[in-house]
């Protein structure tokens, strides 16, 4: 009896998470904003993007930030502003199926998301891509290093990263299924890297992002925030410090 109740378990958590593993990742709310307050832009897959930007007129480098699970454009407005007044241009996006953005919320559709707003960023407000930070925060350090893989830019930022979405529930160990498999692709990113998370995360285990950075290739920043989790690491000073430094390693490749 009991090998039949741990057959059926698996069999159960199998089939969930073939059918249902891209909703499984993710912590959906209610929209925090309307449609009134962000810009929209058509995908390649006839859905629309919602988005903001956040401009500095003396800003060097524009900054794609692409967000946690349990956010959206509305919830990330101060967080936004507060990178804009540091000196970045920031544009912000919602995936498919998350606040206003159309379309039904999958892994392939958040790399499709960020891929088109890559493009805008480039063709429409014209920004090398020298330029260009990738910034993935959380489960958004997924689309940012699958993006990060095909693209050369000028840098590439991950807060609070996972080796694998599946793999923070050990889930990845029991079943066959991987949902943004960084660890498999940080090593073939030629960009420079800044990794950054808080010792007392909770969500995502530091030890993620020592094993990233030892997967990551060389030169790759990695800082350990002490005193800060999941959700108030951009409080604390080491996190722009970090990004300080960061900027400048960068401006000097």
């Amino acid at each position: 009896m009991i090998f039949v109740g741990i057959t059926l378990f698996y069999a159960a958590g199998f089939f969930y998470l073939l059918i249902w593993g891209d909703r499984a990742v993710f912590e959906l709310n209610p929209p925090a904003y309307s449609e009134k307050e962000c810009q929209f832009l058509k995908g390649r897959n006839g859905n629309r993007i919602a988005y903001r930007v956040a401009t500095n007129p003396q800003a060097e480098y524009t900054l794609i930030y692409s967000h946690g699970s349990a956010s959206d454009l509305g919830i990330l407005e101060s967080h936004v502003e507060a990178h804009c007044r540091f000196g970045l241009n920031v544009v912000v996006y919602d995936y498919p199926g998350v606040g206003h953005s159309d379309g039904p919320l999958s892994e392939q559709g958040c790399y499709d998301a960020l891929a088109d707003i890559y493009l805008y960023v480039r063709e429409e407000r014209r920004v090398p891509p020298e330029k260009i930070l990738l910034y993935g925060r959380s489960i958004g350090t997924g689309p940012t290093l699958e993006l990060a893989v095909r693209e050369l830019v000028g840098g590439v930022i991950l807060i609070s990263p996972f080796t694998s979405a599946l793999d923070v529930d050990f889930l990845t160990r029991i079943f066959p299924f991987e949902k943004f498999p960084n660890i498999k692709r940080i090593g073939s990113v030629k960009s420079p890297i800044l990794i950054l998370h808080g010792k007392l995360d909770k969500n995502i285990p530091w030890q993620n992002a020592v094993k990233l950075h030892q997967s990551a290739p060389a030169g790759t920043s990695l800082k350990l925030l002490e005193d800060c989790g999941h959700e108030d690491i951009h409080v604390v000073p080491g996190y722009w410090k970090a990004l300080r430094e960061f900027l400048n390693q960068v401006g000097k490749q």
